[in-house]
């Protein structure tokens, strides 16, 4: 006997809709995606890298936000099929949509990062006093340093070469120095300064604050020129709870001075004098995703009730501040990208933003382009700038390797560093995934 005919599933005339679009803009993704195959494999870089090779990244850039788009139309058709009565603004809000509105941003920040290193190049052929070779290979590292290599050698880059190594050596290095080894005989837990407990010494992970993929010739430039050496150690380091780690690089929260008054001329001074230096963490982001969850199962702290507590160092070992100050600004930076009005820049109950304590951290010319990307609100940032004695800066000249630095950690954060990093992976043959960054 037959088995009777299957009787379709009825779906609304709102779902089949949303459907159809859906699938539109899956074909519209599919045609960028050929197209932008097509422009990754046009870019032939010399080895001047010249205004021709920054045009076609231009185009490159371009098509990144058309595909971002297309993929953030499909992420809000999904939203509304699953809530009908909910507004595209609630998406917005989501982690997905602020993810989506961070990858926007840093695809138009290197779009026109890209247009004005075109113009760049150049200018600096017909300025005889430009270090042109070590300032472009420098710029290079950006662009060819990534969990996917470029066909390029990295050592003639500045970038790294990831070894698993020099990793190890920095995790044992890190535990060392910061005595997180549990006293007892079992050899089982470590110390957590971020939760001020002992957790399995399996949950613990050695991180970079300046991301390791950056490379130390780029560190040099960003923080001056005995920065470099210290990339793979304790002082651009810290070994935190895994999960801890996820948050402080997503900008979750951030590592500030302990300052209890920023007005306070003496208590600002004695902390820049003192050793070793408090810190405390700030919360950023209090709608991520399990703040209210507790911190590592055990206990009663959760991870919103870290604003405010200090930072639990078992020794007198530090990292460096300008590390922290950086990845304090790449924090702020990210926060400037999903506000809706720039009133809301995130300040301390004295009115000042979160960092206190001026110093010598990052060149001003980078910090001055930073600030420029993230408005005028974001100027107490420039009390960390430095310049060098015999550096001649131009009132005019601005310098975008750090903006383009920090974009390209947000974007890591994200688990999109392939669309940023390797936008010229075509070029050359591609090396093997090395895993991921800290």
């Amino acid at each position: 006997m037959a088995s009777p005919p299957e009787i379709p599933i009825r779906q609304s005339s709102k779902r089949v809709a949303s459907n159809e679009l859906i699938e539109e803009y899956r074909q519209r993704e599919n045609r960028i995606n050929t197209d932008l195959d097509h422009a990754r494999k046009s870019l032939k870089p010399s080895g001047s890298f010249d205004a021709t090779y920054w045009k076609g990244r231009v185009k490159v850039s371009k098509l990144l936000q058309e595909r971002n788009t297309m993929k953030r139309k499909i992420s809000v058709a999904r939203f509304r099929d699953s809530n009908p009565e909910a507004e595209e603004e609630e998406w917005a809000k989501s982690s997905e949509g602020r993810n989506f509105q961070e990858k926007m941003k840093s695809h138009m920040i290197e779009h026109d990062i890209c247009l004005r290193q075109a113009d760049r190049t150049k200018l600096e052929a017909e300025d005889p006093h430009f270090d042109t070779k070590r300032a472009r290979r420098v710029f290079m590292t950006l662009f060819t340093t990534s969990s996917k290599g470029l066909g390029i050698d990295k050592s003639k880059t500045g970038g790294p070469d990831r070894n698993g190594n020099i990793q190890n050596q920095f995790q044992k290095e890190l535990i060392r120095v910061s005595q997180s080894k549990h006293p007892s005989s079992d050899n089982k837990s470590r110390w957590c300064p971020i939760l001020g407990s002992y957790v399995p010494k399996g949950a613990m992970i050695g991180a970079h604050i300046f991301a390791y993929f950056h490379g130390s010739d780029l560190m040099s430039e960003i923080f001056g020129a005995d920065a470099g050496k210290e990339l793979n150690t304790p002082y651009n380091g810290l070994y935190i709870f895994g999960e801890a780690e996820k948050r402080f690089d997503k900008g979750q929260f951030v590592i500030v001075p302990d300052i209890k008054d920023a007005r306070s001329l003496a208590e600002v001074t004695l902390w820049n004098v003192s050793q070793p230096k408090s810190y405390k963490i700030r919360i950023i982001d209090h709608q991520a995703k399990g703040m209210g969850d507790l911190t590592n199962g055990e206990g009663s702290l959760r991870w919103r009730e870290l604003e405010g507590k200090s930072v639990e160092f078992k020794s007198d070992f530090r990292p460096r501040a300008r590390y922290l100050y950086f990845h304090y600004c790449v924090t702020m930076l990210r926060r400037s990208w999903n506000l809706e009005k720039k009133s809301e820049v995130l300040r301390d109950e004295l009115g000042r933003l979160f960092w206190a304590t001026p110093g010598r951290y990052i060149r001003e010319k980078m910090l001055l382009a930073l600030v420029e990307e993230m408005g005028h609100e974001y100027e107490e940032l420039l009390s960390g700038a430095f310049r060098e004695e015999d550096e001649v800066q131009r009132p005019e000249e601005k310098d975008d390797t750090l903006l383009n630095a920090a974009t390209q950690q947000i974007q890591f954060s994200n688990g999109g560093a392939d669309e940023t990093s390797n936008i010229v992976a075509n070029v050359g043959d591609d090396t093997e995934e090395s895993g991921s960054e800290d």
